[in-house]
């Protein structure tokens, strides 16, 4: 129940307009902080001035946050950027008091409204940049925490602490519903290991053994280096493997969606990764006839099962695929995929199997001739402790 309630609730995003809010009464803390440090925590000000001067600060504030965007940001996945924008932003924010009190000092006459004291003003931007970027990454520490805390996680090895490594990482720390986590990073390059990325360790391959791989309770170990040599690559995994680890890769950058990675487009090794050349397609000509100009239908398509048959598909000449799953990201992922290929006469269609007047639905627009039903559960021994979603899905889905 728990852990349905905190799903529903990571697909929701606070308002832009909120957090700006949020900031701007962040700013208006710290101009009160501000004035007591400069007083030595004494109210030794004219707090009537103080209260005139804090709806002006708030509202600069407001001009120069929503000058960067500060606020379109969503706090859970605060990154290097945001950081940045707060930065300048806070920057913006004391120059314009600055400026507004010179030509108060020069023009008005110092009237109190604009007239703020230098040292509040310095005071005030070191504030601004703290607890700003603090509030952020104590939100996004927290909602990560809580989420993690109600769900399987498993532990990760990630092989290259380089670029390509460090953006590995910052994906799956930025999915909190990935359900990895990096405990260490490998590498060959003896002048990085034993020092640490992000308070992360990095690892010589040949320190990796079963020993480690118990203490940790490592599962899997994600390949993340650009362009590297078929021989190297089945060196690696073999040794991986035989420690009984699963291996993923990390795609080539140019197959990253939109120049961003995604956890979803980190696979398992397949074979075609170690040959070092593209794959022989052999088609078969029963399968030309049977597909030809055909409607086709797969269910589970976002699946590891079901992507592979509409890969298989993609090469014939069919009239229509039509790629059916409830898992909205990773049927994204596969959508993008084709994309890339320049795959036309591809729909793709968010659907639960077991949703019967949906499935007619679909069924009745596209008229499929042919149709691979691979949405089901094969995990057994993990399914026989959730039999109602097993026969739901496996029985009710047919």
């Amino acid at each position: 129940m728990i852990v349905k309630y905190l799903n529903k609730i990571s697909k929701k995003y606070a308002s832009k307009w909120l957090v700006l809010l949020f900031d701007v009464s962040i700013v208006g803390a710290m101009f009160f902080l501000a004035y007591l440090i400069r007083f030595n925590f004494k109210l030794d000000f004219d707090i009537l001035v103080f209260i005139e001067q804090l709806p002006y600060v708030m509202m600069v504030a407001a001009i120069s946050l929503v000058a960067v965007g500060s606020y379109k940001g969503v706090v859970r996945f605060t990154g290097f950027k945001d950081i940045v924008n707060i930065i300048i932003g806070a920057n913006i924010l004391a120059t314009l008091l600055i400026c507004f009190t010179f030509l108060s000092r020069r023009y008005l006459g110092e009237l109190s409204l604009f007239n703020i004291s230098g040292s509040i003003i310095y005071i005030h931007l070191l504030l601004n940049i703290l607890f700003l970027i603090g509030a952020k990454l104590f939100i996004k520490s927290l909602y990560n925490q809580i989420t993690q805390d109600f769900q399987s996680i498993s532990n990760v090895l990630i092989f290259g602490a380089g670029n390509s490594g460090m953006l590995t990482y910052d994906a799956i720390e930025n999915d909190t519903k990935s359900g990895l986590e990096v405990v260490g990073f490998i590498d060959d390059d003896e002048r990085k290991v034993g020092k640490k990325i992000n308070l992360i360790k990095v690892y010589n391959i040949h320190a990796i053994n079963e020993n480690f791989i118990k203490k940790n309770k490592i599962e899997d170990v994600i390949i993340s280096i650009q362009n590297i040599d078929p021989s190297r690559l089945l060196q690696i995994t073999g040794n991986l493997f035989s420690l009984g680890l699963k291996v993923k890769i990390v795609p080539p950058v140019q197959s990253w969606i939109d120049g961003d990675l995604s956890v979803g487009q980190i696979k398992e090794v397949k074979i075609e990764d170690l040959l070092g050349r593209d794959p022989i397609n052999i088609k078969n000509p029963d399968l030309e006839e049977q597909y030809d100009n055909k409607v086709i239908l797969v269910t589970g398509a976002a699946g590891s099962i079901g992507s592979e048959i509409c890969r298989k598909i993609s090469l014939y000449n069919y009239k229509k695929l039509i790629l059916v799953d409830n898992a909205e990201s990773a049927l994204y992922d596969v959508q993008q995929e084709f994309r890339q290929q320049g795959l036309l006469n591809i729909d793709v269609i968010v659907a639960d199997v077991r949703n019967k007047s949906r499935i007619d639905q679909i069924f009745n627009q596209y008229k499929p001739k042919i149709v691979f039903h691979a949405a089901a559960y094969k995990h057994v021994p993990l399914m026989e402790d959730s039999p109602y979603e097993a026969v739901g899905v496996n029985i009710g889905g047919d």
